[in-house]
């Protein structure tokens, strides 16, 4: 083997101590991280032996599993016959280990006036995706198949139920729902009574009110109709429903003149907006919207404020009966080339 020349020895021995220093650096990190590991490691292992196994929890008809296969009809459609809440949770899950037994609890106590769905995402990554779950526990309330509210993380369980009240049925709501079924049975006294039970607790409960208005149309009460339905409040769902639309024409097309004279004052004078306002709600009550709608947007044309805007606006409760979205969209067009 060749000899290292002398004048390199120190140069050499210079960078056998620079690597010895880097590599010194290096190993005592390693070695605290050994250190740490040997600690945690036992900790770790109590601590995920500790959660539950999977599809163990004491279920019930107020609680259940759900996953992708069964997510729509467990919780969309069923959502339609009373609240569904979807707790997003994970066994792994810190927070969820405390919010699942109190959400479980008050479903127990509500008595099935609402369902507890869980989602187990490490089994349902889709059903988090679908759902923008960025955290855990996500929980989320389906009305009617929407989401109409929701919270993350883990809430007391005072806050939650206050979370509950904002969409659980009220009193009144169960009363109004009792009148509609006995009312679609035909069961017109019974309906009756319903209505006024939850008009006793909610003076203002759209619902009701309108049960109350159909009931007197049933029997043939216009001067009834009117006065249920001036109570329902405005801005309400009930006052934008298809039932108060066909109530309103109703109302108004028990008055006008015969049809055929309404016509003929048309063709007489083509800007007799009374006329034409008449013939289009006689029709429209008729369920004939299509040609109501042709009498009204001559209105809007010549006067579009004739009896603050009465030809735009019936026009806009027309819309609302209309089956037919194209039909819809192409005279929302010829109403606003007439309006501008």
């Amino acid at each position: 083997m060749a000899e290292l020349p002398t004048d390199l020895i120190p140069a050499v021995v210079l960078q056998v101590h620079v690597v010895l220093q880097f590599v010194d650096r290096l190993v005592e990190p390693l070695q605290h991280l050994l250190h740490l590991s040997a600690i945690m490691l036992p900790l770790l292992t109590v601590h995920r032996t500790d959660f539950p196994p999977e599809n163990t929890m004491a279920h019930s008809d107020y609680v259940i599993d759900v996953g992708t296969e069964n997510f729509t009809d467990q919780v969309i459609e069923a959502s339609h016959d009373r609240p569904v809440v979807v707790d997003f949770w994970a066994p792994w899950c810190g927070p969820c280990r405390t919010l699942g037994p109190n959400l479980e609890q008050l479903a127990e106590d509500g008595g099935g006036d609402w369902i507890l769905a869980k989602v187990n995402i490490d089994h349902n990554q889709p059903l988090a995706g679908r759902f923008g779950v960025r955290g855990i526990p996500a929980v989320k309330a389906f009305v009617d198949g929407e989401v109409v509210d929701e919270f993350t993380g883990a809430l007391p369980k005072s806050q939650i139920q206050r979370w509950l009240q904002m969409f659980l049925p009220s009193e009144a709501d169960e009363r109004a729902k009792q009148g509609r079924q006995a009312e679609q049975k035909g069961e017109l006294h019974d309906a009756e009574r319903a209505y006024r039970q939850a008009l006793d607790d909610d003076p203002n409960h759209a619902t009701a009110l309108m049960g109350m208005a159909r009931i007197n149309a049933e029997r043939d009460d216009l001067d009834g109709v009117d006065q249920w339905m001036e109570r329902v409040p405005p801005g309400d769902d009930g006052a934008d429903s298809a039932d108060f639309q066909q109530l309103w024409l109703k109302i108004r097309a028990a008055d006008v003149d015969d049809v055929d004279h309404l016509q003929a004052r048309i063709d007489d004078d083509t800007a007799d907006l009374e006329a034409r306002f008449e013939l289009a709600v006689a029709t429209a009550a008729d369920e004939r919207y299509e040609e109501a709608l042709q009498q009204l947007l001559p209105i809007v044309e010549i006067d579009g404020h004739w009896r603050d805007e009465l030809g735009r606006t019936t026009m806009l409760r027309i819309f609302k009966l209309l089956d037919d979205d194209e039909a819809v969209r192409q005279w929302q067009k010829r109403l606003g080339r007439a309006m501008y």
